[in-house]
């Protein structure tokens, strides 16, 4: 499959593989100027599609989920609903489907808007990047809230939300990492839904983790939630759904996550030709802001991304392979010079090889 027909956009420049490797900190400038210019093209809210409606379902009042993204944007469709807005978008993944949702930290007014939105499109999986509470950047002897607590914290703790209760079944603390990951029963209408709940709260608001952190910490979750689901699904019938992933306005932390996690894919389809492959993180992030605004907020957390093409590649041991099967050394070049006619290779087969790190699956 040709991933010229999932990113089909004139904002292309893809690089080898060995060019992500030997990036040095000279190159930074050159990364800085490619998301310079990502800044420069991506969509904008104009007050002209602006819906004062929704303004009590919005934390922040410049991260919007319709204007030029009505087509993503996901609507609630439940029949006891007075209204179909929250503010969430769902996300392509790396083979073209809605593999993810992104959203806003719940509010207090909308933690039943989110848990309906759960129900809906039967999400196995969710992924929370923000303590609910923070210190002001600005102002760091405040605390500002993230995010409303829309979940329990005991075992059997029991949260209603109009229709919706919610109970904690069982949690698991990976305390060296700050993790916390919540096995969550919802009941709804006589029915009950069964979710992981995936806390990570080692990273600031608009500020970057270690590649190495973040890579460790995709791979544990996706390995983790697929034995879980897999172990469910033997007396079950389950599907592929998205999986949510938010942090506080849902587009920084959100979508560095989800930019890596894309890459990691991609990166599994071409093990068996890495030194040929050419992978374009620049057009990967403009896709993103595509189906939501202002995915990966910051330069620091798009260089972030760049960087952890490096280390997934030294967590599946590959580094050497690139290296040794590349002609010749790569030069990182000049963002400004685009390649519209520049197009992605990729083929079929999804491998995950395990790296030895800190986090341990049960």
């Amino acid at each position: 499959m040709s991933l010229s027909s999932i990113y089909t956009v004139p904002m292309k420049k893809p690089k080898s593989l060995s060019q992500y490797i030997n990036m040095t900190d000279k190159d930074k400038e050159a990364i800085y100027a490619e998301y310079e210019k990502l800044d420069s093209t991506s969509p904008e809210y104009s007050p002209s599609q602006y819906k004062l409606e929704y303004d009590k379902y919005n934390r922040y009042s410049n991260i919007l989920a319709r204007g030029p993204w009505e087509r993503t944007a996901v609507r609630l469709n439940n029949s006891h609903r007075v209204h179909d807005y929250i503010n969430a978008n769902e996300i392509k993944g790396f083979n073209n489907d809605k593999q993810y949702i992104a959203c806003q930290g719940p509010l207090e007014q909308t933690c039943e808007d989110f848990w309906d939105m759960i129900i809906q499109y039967d999400v196995k999986q969710i992924v929370m990047l923000t303590r609910t509470e923070e210190r002001n950047r600005h102002s760091p002897s405040e605390t500002l809230c993230k995010c409303y607590r829309y979940f329990p914290d005991r075992i059997e703790q029991l949260m209603t939300f109009g229709r919706v209760s919610i109970q904690l079944i069982e949690l698991e603390q990976q305390n060296n990492v700050d993790l916390e990951i919540r096995h969550i029963l919802i009941k709804a209408d006589n029915n009950e839904y069964s979710v992981l709940h995936y806390y990570f709260t080692g990273w600031p608001d608009f500020g970057v983790v270690e590649s190495q952190r973040l890579v460790q910490l995709i791979q544990y979750i996706n390995n983790h939630g697929k034995n879980q689901i897999n172990s469910a699904s033997k007396s079950k019938n389950i599907g592929i759904t998205p999986i949510v992933v938010h942090c506080s306005a849902g587009v920084g932390r959100t979508g560095t996550y989800i930019a890596v996690d894309t890459i990691m894919h991609l990166i599994d389809q071409e093990q068996n030709k890495l030194s040929a492959m050419q992978l374009d993180v620049m057009d990967i992030v403009y896709q993103l802001r595509q189906d939501r605004g202002k995915m990966v907020q910051t330069k620091d957390q798009y260089l972030l991304v760049n960087h952890c093409v490096k280390e997934y590649l030294r967590q599946i041991n590959r580094l050497n392979d690139v290296l040794q099967q590349s002609l010749a050394y790569d030069v990182y070049e000049d963002p400004t010079k685009l390649n519209d006619d520049a197009s992605m290779k990729s083929s079929s087969g999804y491998i995950y090889e395990n790296a030895n790190n800190s986090f341990q699956a049960k």
